[in-house]
């Protein structure tokens, strides 16, 4: 904002003259003033003149009038308000002091009876507050003023103004209330009919960070936040400050529950609580740390009913996505809960200390190995191994260099734990001399590094297979011990032949690093020695369908290689859920049988709950239904359990262009290409790009993934962007390539269609797409809501390919039409919403 142009002296100047500009914030920018009548200093708030256009002086200043009538000792009165010169302004008292985020930015944590002192009393503003109907919405650190040692609630009804005033229209122009790292569940799905206990989610964020030094859930992007809030409870606080006590972590528990009605009815009953912990800090704190191994059940037992009740909260919240509107619930089942606490653990890669970068596949595999057997325990939630290779040695902090890559600076094992949300890290070490494999491993507390338990393990190579199931035992029998051993079962004990296995242990590492044909060359020489290898004939047909998907060789070969080794795994192996989904893959890809393939998903989620990639998969089977709700919910669960992989994230913004919700996609392909530039992230952005109606950047984008990947997808995309937005020549310059092309090696006819679709060649498309159903074109599954195609979908060939092919029915935006500008675009995506 140009305080010159505003000409902000003049318009107040009879009033107030203005000494200074004091900051900026998301809604208003703040300066310091003299009230010439009152003779005392003020603060005026000039709201940024876009928000102020968009709700207007006159509705504005009546709901203002609300928060003037507010008189409590920890509320900041209103001064006045008022309109000048097509600018909104109110004002309050300057308070000599600082705000809660000074204190934090300063002292990061406070001690514990001066964060309950300051959160009571802010507790009282919004319980008196609330009792007058009115709900602040903007409750952080920010917005909290330390004066003379007691807490000032400032810009109270400000927000719930903002909100009542602009019924929606601030959502609708992209604009979104509250901060992301402090809002309630109800709050970031962009409800408007909130209530105190918004309010009471938010200040028990508050006071979380003033014990913990972070708020419950934080990202780089609000996009990672509000994913990670939806996706789980947050690390426990005496995990972070064991010396919290335990009632506290209940009443913090029961604040921050997902679903209103299991919060704190008021903000008084919250207050109370956090009374009687201060009390329980001081002299009752002895007694309350002797309580504390008994108490840790019943704080089991209530992050299990969290659990149970975000699952109850699926079907009731809106399909709406992340800032503008995104809401939903992901799933904690009865299988992964396994009747006990939840306990969320991370394999950090082992270091290979040989140094010898041909062991490599040693130490990454058997890591690797490691995390599949853990998926498949109940009570435990394990983060898949793509997140946790981000964090090799090299990048741990006291921990000597190894065969991993360093990716920033070092960083501790609570550092990793928070990134993570994980309770329980494991960490260890791999030698091989000779034939001999010497392991060092341990099971550490994230938060405190406390060692629950340590292993050392000396075996020949020929019996690493062995030392696998005594590692795995080891650790699920100590993660596991407040279920009864019941996970120890749960993984089902198997033999493995020792040449079979090292040539899995080296196909697992092979396709972590995307070689897939020596992922296959590997895989197809254990099960060569051993064919009722079930993990290594899982791999396999995992690879094919790799190669399937990215359209490398013709569907029709894959999925045949596919099917074989799923089969051959089961009839090893019922018990592995890694061949259960592959077989519903194989059953959706191929033989479009959706019942089916929807039977073996959910066998494969129950044998192995902590699995990302069939969440992932299953996410993708319920997009092709159309169920968008169900499948936003599987792939938030799998970014939740692979928070740091670029695909998964930039699905995210896939479930986004489904909805036409473009600037989400973005922020999705942005937060993908920051971890790792790919072809998928370009595309996914290019699309966004498209829908609002920016040619040139979307062309870019296309033109990018391009560079990315030699494969003819992104070159398909580039092709029908071209193609849409007025290129026509350039278009069928570079389909005849791609036609060209098809004619030496496999090019998807799905592709083809889409470049076909972009020129409006209704019989080329039509003749292409029957070709990709005949060949079972990976993406063909998705043709309902591929918007490539929204022209066709009022042709009757489109209805026959949907219904009588797919046997899917007609999606519900069968018959529109792509809008053909940006107002057409926004005016479609507010209706789908």
């Amino acid at each position: 904002m140009d305080d010159n142009a505003l000409g902000l002296p003049s318009i107040l100047a009879e009033r107030y003259e203005i000494v200074r500009r004091i900051g900026s914030g998301g809604m208003a920018t703040v300066y310091l003033a003299r009230d010439q009548k009152h003779d005392r200093d003020v603060a005026v708030k000039i709201l940024h003149p876009e928000l102020a256009q968009s709700l207007g002086a006159e509705r504005f200043l009546r709901e203002i009038n609300i928060a003037a009538q507010l008189n409590h000792p920890h509320i900041l009165p209103l001064h006045d308000s008022g309109e000048a010169g097509g600018l909104l302004y109110y004002v309050m008292p300057f308070v000599v002091g600082e705000s809660l985020r000074d204190r934090l930015t300063r002292e990061k944590q406070l001690p514990l009876d001066e964060a309950l002192r300051i959160t009571c009393e802010v507790a009282s503003a919004l319980d008196y507050a609330h009792r007058q109907n009115v709900v602040h919405r903007d409750i952080k650190p920010e917005n909290i003023l330390l004066q003379d040692g007691h807490a000032m609630l400032a810009d109270f009804g400000i927000a719930r103004a903002i909100g009542s005033a602009s019924e929606g229209s601030l959502t609708a122009t992209g604009m979104t209330l509250g901060t992301p790292q402090y809002m309630s569940p109800e709050q970031s799905t962009g409800e408007q009919a909130l209530d105190g206990r918004s309010d009471l989610y938010s200040l028990a964020s508050v006071l979380y960070e003033m014990l913990a030094g972070e708020p419950p859930f934080t990202g780089p992007t609000a996009q990672t936040v509000i994913a990670k809030r939806l996706s789980g409870p947050p690390p426990r606080i005496r995990a972070v400050r064991p010396s919290m006590p335990v009632a506290l972590e209940e009443a913090l528990l029961r604040a921050l529950d997902p679903i209103p009605a299991d919060r704190y009815p008021n903000l008084e009953q919250f207050r109370l609580a956090l009374a009687s912990c201060s009390q329980e800090s001081g002299e009752r704190y002895a007694e309350s740390a002797a309580r504390a191994t008994a108490s840790r059940v019943r704080a089991g037992s209530n992050l299990a009913r969290f659990g149970s009740r975000r699952a109850k909260a699926v079907g009731a919240t809106a399909l709406v996505l992340v800032m503008v509107s995104f809401g939903a619930w992901w799933r904690f089942g009865d299988s992964l809960r396994g009747g006990g606490p939840v306990q969320t653990l991370a394999v950090l890669p082992l270091t290979n200390v040989s140094g010898d970068a041909e062991f490599a596949y040693l130490a990454d595999g058997l890591t690797d190995a490691l995390i599949a057997d853990l998926t498949r325990v109940p009570g435990v939630r394990v983060i898949s191994g793509t997140s946790v290779m981000q964090y090799a040695s090299a990048s741990v902090a006291g921990t000597s260099m190894g065969g991993g890559m360093a990716m920033g600076p070092p960083k501790t094992l609570p550092q990793i734990a928070r990134e993570l949300h994980a309770d329980l890290l494991v960490k260890g070490s791999l030698t091989r001399t000779g034939d001999s494999v010497r392991v060092s491993a341990s099971l550490v507390n994230g938060a405190t590094q406390r060692s629950l338990w340590t292993g050392n393990y000396v075996r020949h190579v020929r019996e690493l297979f062995a030392l696998q199931q005594e590692m795995k035992t080891a650790i699920v029998s100590v993660v596991t011990r407040g279920v009864g051993g019941r996970g120890v079962k749960a993984v089902a004990e198997r033999a493995s032949d020792p040449a079979a296995h090292e040539a899995y242990l080296k196909g697992v590492y092979y396709q972590a690093h995307w070689k897939l044909p020596q992922a296959i060359g590997e895989f197809e020489r254990a099960v060569a020695i051993d064919p009722a290898d079930a993990p290594a004939q899982a791999g396999l047909s995992r690879a094919y369908y790799f190669l399937a998907f990215f359209g490398d060789i013709p569907p029709g070969i894959a999925f045949g290689k596919m099917r074989r080794a799923a089969t051959a795994a089961l009839e090893s192996d019922s018990l592995l859920a890694e061949a259960h989904g592959q077989m519903a893959l194989v059953k959706m890809l191929q033989e479009w049988d959706w019942t089916g393939a929807e039977r073996e998903f959910r066998r494969a989620l129950e044998l192995s709950p902590s699995n990302a990639q069939i969440h992932h998969d299953y996410a993708h089977f319920l997009l092709a239904q159309g169920r968008q709700r169900e499948s936003l919910a599987e792939t938030a669960q799998a970014v939740a359990l692979d928070p740091a992989n670029p695909m998964l994230i930039s699905c995210m913004g896939w479930h986004s262009l489904f909805n036409h919700q473009y600037k989400e996609a973005l922020a999705y392909a942005a937060e993908a290409n920051a971890m790792m530039p790919a072809e998928w992230a370009e595309v996914v952005r290019g699309w966004a790009l498209l829908g609002e109606g920016k040619s040139d950047s979307a062309l870019v984008a296309f033109n990018d993934g391009t560079r990315l990947s030699t494969g003819a997808f992104a070159a398909a995309a580039l092709a029908n962007g071209l193609a849409v937005t007025g290129h026509t020549a350039e278009s069928r310059q570079l389909l005849a390539k791609l036609l060209a092309r098809a004619q030496n090696e496999y090019v998807s006819p799905y592709d083809i269609a889409t470049v076909y679709a972009g020129l409006g060649d209704g019989n080329e498309t039509f003749r292409w797409l029957r070709r990709a159903a005949e060949e079972r074109s990976t993406f063909f599954v998705h043709l309902g809501w591929d918007s490539r195609f929204d022209k066709m979908r009022g042709d009757p060939r489109y209805r026959a390919l949907m219904e009588q092919e797919l046997k899917l029915g007609m999606p519900a935006r069968a018959v529109a039409v792509a809008p053909a500008n940006a107002r057409g675009q926004m005016a479609d995506r507010r209706r789908l919403q």
